[in-house]
């Protein structure tokens, strides 16, 4: 296939500077004194400066705080050997992911609606703060977006191409998902759905979800075999599905997930909390909140078309998940699933 069919010089141009845009804005106040302690992120800059995991050990969960996957820290460390073993090394790996999922955002959103609205909802995800300001924190939360992209644009890619190696692809992605952190292992489970939708004849259903899995399975199977059962254990420890809450943290486990639905959900445009993560809650500005409530409006009215009840579909079910946490607060390091799909609302509003 020719490059030209997949990018035009105007694409090329657009993404060149949307990419190097957040490099720059981004790299430019890395070391800045605002951003130089949140409390508990150092221990990440530590364990990816020592890392000496290895083989079968980039499959094992037990990364920093003992939570927190090998993979996501690997991913830091390989910057950090080019960038430098320092503050700038480390904090680098967080803004590259952004600009690594940039081009993938863009090619999903143009494959779901047109050409327009991606390079509007590229633009609100270049420039949002929530994005800006989490890619100087550190933590390796926020690369849970890049697999989680990626798998949904190669999904769609398998359909409209109908070529049963971008499924597997997908399936990949979904799979790296896993090796980040906890919220990107949604991301299977909605590239399924996506399928369930899209495709109306049941053994061509049957057909890319078998790719599908193929290769999620490729990533999977060495997780399950270094930790067991433990794969599913640990994405409940601070979470209400965790027993050790109950009574002690947590008196009525609903009362408490619809608690945080509530905050979690209108956390785009309302919130009581305090700073968190430098990140000053509501997380869009008033401007890409009125698009964003344009928008929902838009597809509730729209309701039947599959791409719209897609993203709906997405932002309540990524809500969904990250309101077990047990403790009642916008959950500002696990929303970036709900706040990618929320950049692609500015673009439809």
């Amino acid at each position: 296939m020719k490059i030209k069919k997949i990018i035009d010089k105007t694409e090329l141009i657009f993404l060149s500077i949307l990419c190097l845009s957040f490099l720059f804005f981004n790299a430019y106040s890395l070391n800045n004194w605002f951003y130089s302690i949140i409390g508990d992120e150092y221990a990440f800059f530590e364990f990816a400066k020592n890392f000496n995991y290895f083989g079968l050990k980039l499959f094992e969960q037990n990364g920093v705080y003992g939570y927190h996957p090998i993979f996501g820290s690997f991913f830091q460390y390989l910057v950090m050997s080019v960038f430098g073993k320092n503050n700038f090394g480390w904090r680098i790996s967080s803004v590259l992911i952004v600009v690594l999922t940039i081009p993938g955002f863009y090619f999903f959103v143009k494959e779901l609606f047109n050409k327009k609205i991606a390079q509007y909802s590229s633009i609100a995800f270049t420039f949002s703060f929530y994005f800006f300001t989490y890619a100087h924190t550190g933590y390796n939360n926020i690369q849970v977006i890049l697999p989680f992209i990626y798998s949904l644009l190669f999904a769609s890619v398998s359909f409209k191409k109908s070529n049963y190696f971008f499924s597997i692809l997908s399936g990949v992605f979904a799979g790296l998902g896993w090796l980040t952190f906890y919220t990107s292992r949604i991301t299977i489970l909605i590239v399924i759905f996506y399928y369930l939708i899209s495709i109306k004849n049941k053994l061509l259903f049957f057909k890319y979800s078998l790719f599908l899995m193929s290769g999620f399975l490729l990533i999977f199977i060495p997780l399950y075999i270094n930790d067991g059962l433990e794969v599913f254990y640990r994405m409940s420890y601070f979470t209400l599905v965790n027993k050790d809450w109950l009574g002690t943290y947590v008196d009525n486990p609903l009362t408490r997930w619809l608690a945080n639905f509530k905050i979690n959900f209108f956390s785009f445009i309302y919130s009581t909390d305090q700073q968190k993560h430098f990140l000053i809650p509501p997380l869009t500005d008033p401007l890409s909140q009125f698009f964003i409530l344009t928008a929902f409006i838009v597809m509730f009215m729209s309701i039947l078309k599959s791409n719209f009840a897609f993203l709906l579909t997405i932002y309540v079910f990524s809500t969904v998940i990250v309101s077990f946490n047990a403790i009642k607060e916008i959950v500002v390091s696990r929303l970036h699933i709900s706040i990618l799909i929320l950049m692609i609302f500015i673009g439809i509003g």
